[in-house]
């Protein structure tokens, strides 16, 4: 799986957002308790009020950053996963690969043809493969009847002359 660098860009702009919200907060805290000091008694009110909105609006934000900060994480966690299962199979097959190209080599073909061919036959590995697999979930033996194969025809008129 391709990197991308744009998830960790965005990571980091969003943890500069919340920051910087986190910090203006707490000069506005500071502020706030310097006006309220210094303010009539009738004025009061109104700062306290104005306050409360401002740290409700202040609150939401953090919220909604923190939330995109959470979800980026997790795009990042998950293709980090898709990424290291990709590696695996690949180094999983590599020593299939290899085996399959001796093998071609060995019976007249050339590198270049096996590379042109080496598609299908991955596919026709990991079909089997899976196969197997589910085989096993299933605690069964692999049966030729999951490979995909031309249906048969069923001689009806043979029967019924035995009959």
């Amino acid at each position: 799986m391709t990197s991308n660098p744009s998830l960790e860009h965005s990571l980091r702009a969003r943890r500069s957002v919340l920051k910087m919200l986190e910090t203006n907060r707490a000069v506005k805290e500071l502020r706030w308790k310097d006006v309220l000091a210094k303010a009539d008694d009738w004025e009061k009110p109104v700062i306290v009020e104005q306050n409360d909105r401002w740290r409700a609006k202040n609150d939401y934000e953090i919220s909604v950053v923190n939330s995109q900060i959470f979800q980026l994480e997790q795009q990042i966690a998950q293709r980090d996963e898709d990424a290291r299962k990709q590696t695996e199979a690949r180094a999983w097959l590599e020593p299939v690969k290899a085996k399959a190209l001796e093998s071609w080599l060995a019976s007249g073909g050339t590198a270049a043809g096996f590379e042109a061919s080496w598609p299908e036959m991955e596919r026709q590995v990991l079909m089997q493969e899976t196969l197997e697999i589910l085989a096993v979930q299933s605690n069964t033996q692999p049966r030729e009847s999951l490979a995909v194969q031309p249906k048969r025809k069923r001689k009806t008129n043979e029967r019924k002359k035995h009959q």
